[in-house]
C-alpha cells in the first residue's frame, strides 16, 4: 500500500480548456480531491527523496482509477496507442521515480521496458469493475489525453460519465442534450453548482405559490425548469470536480422537501378540492409519498442496497416510479387535457401502485434472503 503524505507532481502543462479549466488546473484540482495537500506543478520529481505520485497535466482520468494507482506502489497507468502505450499516472518509489518520470514524458512506451524498470504497467480494465455505485451504472472509466483536437469529445465523455445510469425517464432521455450545453455555459462562466441549486430553490418556491393559487400552467413551467436545473447542478459539480458535502445536502434536501409541498399546493389550488374524491386523493398522495420513501429506506436498511438496482426489472421500473418527474408528466398531460383534478387523482393512484410494487419487491427480497440467496445488484454481474 502507498504510504501517507506522498507528494504529487503534475508533469508538463496543458492550456487546453475543458469545463472552464485548463488541463493543468483540472489535474491539480483532481489531485487535491484525491487527498494530496502538496502538489508540485512542472517540478522535477527525481529530486524528491520520498515516494511520489505523478499525473500528466493533460490527462483526463476517472478518479477511481487514480485512487487505485495511488494505492499500489510502483504502478504505471497506461493506455494503448497505435504503437506502444502512453503513460498517464504513476505511483513511484525512490527507486522507480526516474523511470516513471521518463515514461510519463515519452510519446510511446512498451510494456517490457516498463517492467524492466521495476514498474507494474496497469490498464484501466485492470483496476477494478466498471460499475459505479454512486451513479448506479456500468461504464468504461475514462482514461485519455486532452488536446485541442479532442476537447469537444472529452467534454461529452466526462458529461456522459457524470450521468446516473438508473433514474427517471425524463432525466435519462430528455435532459442530456438540453442540460449539456447549459452545463458548458455555466462552467465557462464559473457559475457554481450551489448557485444553480439556489435558483432551483427559488423556482421551487414559485412552483408551490402558483400551484397554491390554482395557476397550474406557470407552476408547471417553474417545476420543469427546476427539474432541469436539478440535473445541471449535479452534472456541473461532477465535471468541474467541485462536489461537496454541503452541496450534496442542499441538492438532495431540496429534492426531498419540494415535491410533497407541490402536491399539497396543487390540491389547495384546485377549485373543487372539497369534493370527496379530491379530499381523499391528498391523503393518498402525501401518505403514499411518505410510505414509498419508507419502504425504499427499509430495503436499504435490510439489504444494504437500493431497490432500484436489485434486479433489471427494478431499474426499468425506476424510469416511471412515482417520483417528481414522472408525477409532473402525469400532471402536465392532465393540464393539456384541461383536467387538473383528474390529473391529481391519476397521480394519487400511481403513487399507491408504486408503493405496492416496492412493498412486493421488499417481501420477495426478504423471502429470497431467508432462503439463502444473496441480495445484490444485477449491475455488478
Amino acid at each position: 500500500m502507498a504510504i501517507e503524505g506522498v507528494t504529487a507532481f503534475l508533469t508538463g502543462l496543458s492550456d487546453t480548456k475543458v469545463w472552464g479549466m485548463t488541463g493543468t488546473e483540472r489535474a491539480e484540482r483532481q489531485l487535491r480531491r484525491l487527498g494530496f495537500d502538496d502538489v508540485v506543478i512542472a517540478g522535477d520529481p527525481t529530486t524528491f527523496e520520498a515516494n511520489v505520485f505523478l499525473l500528466r497535466a493533460d490527462a483526463v482520468v476517472d478518479e477511481k482509477l487514480l485512487q487505485a494507482v495511488k494505492a499500489q506502489d510502483n504502478s504505471l497507468l497506461v493506455v494503448p496507442l497505435e504503437r506502444g502505450f502512453t503513460a498517464l499516472a504513476a505511483s513511484a518509489t525512490q527507486k522507480t521515480v526516474g523511470a516513471a518520470s521518463r515514461f510519463m514524458g515519452a510519446d510511446h512506451v512498451f510494456l517490457r521496458d516498463i517492467e524492466d524498470a521495476g514498474l507494474v504497467p496497469v490498464q484501466p480494465e485492470d483496476l477494478g469493475a466498471h460499475y459505479n455505485d454512486t451513479l448506479r451504472k456500468r461504464s468504461r472509466p475514462i482514461a485519455t489525453l486532452l488536446s485541442a483536437e479532442n476537447a469537444s469529445q472529452v467534454h461529452w465523455l466526462t458529461f456522459d460519465a457524470s450521468y446516473k445510469g438508473v433514474t427517471d425517464i425524463v432525466t435519462k432521455y430528455a435532459w442530456p442534450r438540453i442540460a449539456y450545453p447549459i452545463t458548458r455555459v455555466m462552467a465557462s462562466l464559473r457559475v457554481s453548482p450551489n448557485q444553480i441549486t439556489a435558483v432551483g430553490l427559488v423556482l421551487s418556491i414559485l412552483t408551490a405559490y402558483f400551484f397554491y393559487q390554482g395557476q397550474f400552467v406557470p407552476g408547471l413551467l417553474c417545476a420543469w425548469a427546476m427539474a432541469l436545473l436539478d440535473t445541471v447542478d449535479g452534472k456541473l459539480a461532477r465535471v468541474t470536480l467541485t462536489s461537496s458535502k454541503w452541496g450534496n445536502v442542499f441538492d438532495h434536501g431540496l429534492d426531498l422537501v419540494a415535491p410533497p409541498i407541490w402536491w399539497l399546493a396543487w390540491w389547495i389550488g384546485l377549485a373543487d378540492h372539497s369534493d370527496q374524491w379530491i379530499a381523499w386523493a391528498v391523503w393518498a398522495v402525501l401518505g403514499g409519498h411518505l410510505a414509498g420513501k419508507l419502504i425504499e429506506q427499509a430495503f436499504i436498511s435490510t439489504f444494504r442496497l437500493k431497490v432500484h438496482v436489485w434486479q433489471e426489472f427494478d431499474s426499468s421500473f425506476r424510469l416511471i416510479t412515482a417520483r417528481r418527474n414522472p408525477n409532473l408528466l402525469i400532471l402536465s398531460v392532465a393540464m393539456l387535457l384541461g383536467a387538473p383534478d383528474y390529473g391529481y387523482l391519476a397521480m394519487a393512484a400511481w403513487i399507491l401502485i408504486c408503493f405496492d410494487v416496492h412493498t412486493i419487491r421488499y417481501v420477495q427480497a426478504f423471502v429470497q434472503s431467508r432462503n439463502g440467496a444473496e441480495i445484490g445488484s444485477w449491475l455488478h454481474r
